[in-house]
C-alpha cells in the first residue's frame, strides 16, 4: 500500500501486527542489537575488519542481501505494482514522476514539480538528465506513451479523473483533467505509474528483462523462482546536476546484488532463515517467531522488528436484489462459516485472526 492508503487504513484502527526478520550481517539500518556492529553506513571504528572483508565493497555498498518472498511476480512489465511479489521489488526497478513523502505530499522523482495552469491542466516538468540503463533519454513524449501503454493495458487503476497526457515540450507534460483531482485521485497516475523509454520497451521483452531508471537493473529472472538485482552504476540521480538530494536518500542502491527467492510457504521460508540461505523475510508466522527472537536458538543471528501494519482483509456480500447476497439469512451463514483461526493459518504469514468489522455501508 502506498502512504496515503496506509493512513486511511490506520485511521480505521484495524492495526495488525507484522513481524520482520533480518539477518545481522544483511541489516541495511542501525541494528537493533548493540553487540552488531557491522551495518551498511555504519561500520563501527572499533571494527577490525576492512571494508571488503566485512562485506561492505569499495562503493560503500553491502554485497549481497537474499530475500524470501512468498508470491511469484509472474512478470515484470511495469504493471501493478501492487500486486504479487512486486511491492517487494518493483520501486528499485522502476520509478515514477513522483514520490510521497511522510506527510502525502508529492515530492520529485522523475519529475522536478508541476504548474497548475488551470483546475484541470497541469503542466509536469521533467528533470532534463534523466536516463534509463541502456542510456536512453527519457522525455516528454515517453512519459506520454507510458501512460497510454498503462491505459491500453486495462491496468490504469483509479485513472478516473485523467483525460489525456500531451507533450507541450521535450520536458514537459500536460496533464489534462476531467475535474480539480483530489490528492487521493494523484495517487495511482503520478506516484504508480511507471515510466520507461519507448525505445527500450519496444526493443525488449519487458516480462523478462525490463530496462528502466531505477538504481538497481534485472540481472536474472526465472518466473516462480527468483529474481536477482544488479546496483545500477549509472543511475542517472546520481549524476544529474540538479537538486535531487532529498530523493536519493530514498533510492539510492545500498547494496551490490539482491536476490528475491521465491517462496510460497512460510514454514519453508522460515527453515531457510534457519539454514541461512535467506537473509530477511517478512512473513514468518507469529508461532515460529520465538524461534528468532531472545531466547531463541537463531537469535544471535537475526534481529526481530515489528512494525505496525494497516492492512487487512475482507469479505463483503454482494447485496444486489438481482443474486443470493440479498439473503440476510444467507450472508449471515456465509459469516458464521468462517473459520478465523483457519484463515489466519492458510495466510501463511503473521495476520492474526480476521475479526467482524462493520459501518454504516455494510
Amino acid at each position: 500500500m502506498g502512504k496515503l492508503g496506509k493512513v486511511l487504513q490506520t485511521s480505521l484502527s484495524v492495526l495488525l501486527t507484522a513481524s520482520l526478520l533480518t539477518a545481522c550481517t544483511a541489516t541495511t539500518g542501525t541494528a537493533s542489537s548493540e553487540k552488531e556492529e557491522t551495518v551498511v553506513g555504519n561500520v563501527s571504528e572499533s571494527e577490525s575488519k576492512g571494508k571488503e572483508e566485512s562485506g561492505i565493497n569499495a562503493d560503500g555498498r553491502y554485497d549481497k542481501v537474499i530475500v524470501a518472498v512468498n508470491a511469484d511476480p509472474a512478470d515484470l512489465l511495469p504493471c501493478k505494482p501492487n500486486g504479487n511479489g512486486k511491492p517487494k521489488f518493483f520501486w528499485s526497478i522502476y520509478e515514477a514522476l513522483f514520490d510521497y513523502d511522510d506527510d502525502n505530499n508529492l515530492v520529485p522523482s522523475l519529475a522536478s514539480g508541476y504548474t497548475e495552469v488551470s483546475d484541470t491542466v497541469w503542466n509536469i516538468k521533467l528533470f532534463e538528465e534523466i536516463y534509463d540503463s541502456e542510456g536512453n533519454h527519457i522525455t516528454a513524449d515517453d512519459v506520454v506513451y507510458s501512460v497510454n501503454w498503462l491505459i491500453e493495458t486495462g491496468n490504469n487503476i483509479k485513472y478516473d479523473v485523467l483525460d489525456h497526457v500531451e507533450a507541450v515540450d521535450e520536458y514537459t507534460v500536460a496533464y489534462h483533467w476531467k475535474e480539480k483531482p483530489s490528492a487521493a485521485q494523484l495517487e495511482f497516475i503520478l506516484v504508480r505509474t511507471f515510466i520507461f523509454s519507448q525505445k527500450a520497451f519496444e526493443e525488449h521483452n519487458f516480462a523478462t528483462e525490463p530496462v528502466a531508471t531505477g538504481p538497481f537493473v534485472v540481472s536474472g529472472f526465472v518466473s516462480g523462482s527468483e529474481l536477482v538485482l544488479e546496483a545500477n552504476d549509472d543511475y542517472w540521480a546520481e549524476k544529474t546536476s540538479e537538486d535531487v538530494s532529498a530523493r536519493l536518500g530514498l533510492h539510492k542502491a545500498t547494496v551490490q546484488t539482491i536476490e528475491f527467492k521465491v517462496i510460497s510457504e512460510s514454514s519453508q521460508a522460515v527453515v531457510a532463515l534457519e539454514m541461512n540461505t535467506v537473509d530477511f523475510c517478512d512473513y514468518v508466522t507469529f508461532s515460529m517467531l520465538a524461534e528468532f527472537e531472545e531466547g531463541g536458538p537463531y537469535s544471535d543471528q537475526y534481529n526481530v522488528d515489528i512494525n505496525l501494519s494497516g492492512d487487512y482483509y475482507y469479505m463483503m456480500p454482494n447485496m444486489a436484489s438481482s443474486v443470493t447476497g440479498d439473503d440476510l439469512n444467507l450472508r449471515l451463514a456465509m459469516y458464521y462459516a468462517l473459520d478465523n483461526d483457519a484463515i489466519a493459518t492458510a495466510m501463511g504469514s503473521s495476520y492474526a485472526p480476521l475479526k467482524s468489522l462493520g459501518t454504516a455501508y455494510f
